[in-house]
């Protein structure tokens, strides 16, 4: 065998088990030891040596709250994850903003830091700079112990090759940037760095809060100054031979190859129409949540015919994604995804009236994760690698 090979040693196995035990709680649940042994199929000695390890760790506690769906009579002690018990950082770029979120083991947001970035997103040292200051300024306003951090993850609105790299990223006019060679080479970034397209991490985020049954089969939309998307399919994000599957915002929606330039679904279904509605004092999240809230008696003509517009682009959009996908559920996360309301019904009554017999028009839903889900799904991709078990290869 080689070096990289991964032998099933007891000390492997060991640590196996406890991932396993640590994975059936990642979801908040209290369970007995007897529980977790009926669960997994292990010994009873072989729970408890795994439970007092995850105890030892701080990652779990002892409750006395009865187990869900234990046995009847009396109630056992039981364990349950310890949301103090390890921490994670996620932040996301976008041309306006970086957005970092501190979240613990129980995906609550402990802290939020936002910093404007909109008269030097270009400038790429200078970004990189702010970014690697964010978890300093976090632990420093919450006192939490460096040491607890598992790690910090970047979402970046562009592609993200497996390096790290972010290949293109428009928005920000970054071209190959090796982001994470970067941030791990800083001195203020001592923790291990992971970066991600941000509707990548948008759809894990989802796929974290949902019900397990919830999150097999759904499309995610980004909807930010672009458009992101991604795709899960059995449980799983498709991540394309190159990690690029899901680049819903390149469609192109003319019927020329040169419509690229002008008529992309991001380039025709991003926030950019709405700019000159916007209060000109507030952030981008502020000033779409304002403009949702404002009601229909204050539109103007300008804006009803933009809502319109909107709408139409929109639902051409998602009828070539029912299409190519057919999803279960479509799931819109990101600022301009607060104005979707304004829209719904006649996004529906088109979907309905424009897909091919045989064809169901999904259930559109709006995010409960608010303008940051790309920023939290970057912490919950760090938060999850607490509960991957380890790879096995062989020879």
């Amino acid at each position: 065998m080689g070096q990289e090979t991964t032998t099933t040693t007891p000390m492997l196995l060991r640590h196996i088990n406890t991932a396993r035990c640590l994975r059936q709680l990642r979801r908040g649940a209290t369970l007995s030891r007897a529980d977790l042994s009926r669960e997994l199929g292990l010994t009873r000695a072989t729970i408890g040596h795994a439970v007092k390890e995850l105890i030892d760790s701080g990652l779990v506690v002892e409750t006395s709250d009865r187990s869900e769906g234990g046995r009847p009579g009396r109630p056992g002690s039981g364990v349950r994850l310890n949301p103090q018990g390890a921490y994670a950082i996620g932040i996301d770029i976008s041309s306006l903003t970086l957005t970092a979120v501190l979240v613990d083991l129980g995906m609550r947001i402990v802290h939020r830091i936002s910093e404007s970035v909109e008269t030097h997103a270009d400038d790429v040292d200078r970004v990189v700079e702010q970014i690697a200051s964010l978890p300093g300024h976090l632990l420093q306003e919450t006192a939490i112990d460096s040491t607890r951090i598992h790690g910090v993850c970047v979402s970046v609105p562009g592609l993200v090759d497996h390096s790290g790299r972010v290949v293109v990223a428009p928005f920000l006019r970054w071209r190959d940037v090796p982001l994470k060679h970067m941030l791990v080479a800083h001195k203020d970034m001592p923790w291990p760095v992971t970066i991600c397209n941000d509707a990548v991490a948008f759809a894990n985020a989802e796929r974290t809060i949902a019900r397990e049954q919830d999150a097999q089969d759904m499309l995610l939309i980004l909807l930010t100054e672009g458009l992101g998307g991604a795709i899960v399919q059995r449980g799983q994000i498709l991540e394309g031979a190159h990690g690029y599957a899901g680049e819903l915002g390149h469609m192109v929606m003319g019927a020329t190859p040169g419509a690229i330039g002008t008529q992309t679904f991001e380039l025709l279904a991003g926030y950019e129409r709405f700019r000159p509605f916007l209060p000109k004092d507030r952030t981008l999240a502020d000033g779409l949540q304002w403009l949702a809230s404002i009601g229909a008696k204050a539109h103007t003509p300008d804006l009803e015919k933009t809502f319109d517009e909107w709408a139409n682009v929109l639902t051409t959009g998602i009828l070539n994604l029912v299409y190519l996908l057919d999803p279960e559920k479509i799931v819109l996360g990101g600022p301009l995804s607060a104005l979707f309301p304004r829209v719904e019904p006649k996004v529906k009554k088109l979907l309905a009236a424009n897909l091919l017999h045989g064809f169901n028009a999904p259930p559109i839903y709006i995010t409960r994760l608010g303008a940051d889900g790309a920023a939290i799904g970057a912490a919950s991709i760090v938060r999850n690698q607490l509960f991957s078990l380890p790879r096995l290869h062989h020879d």
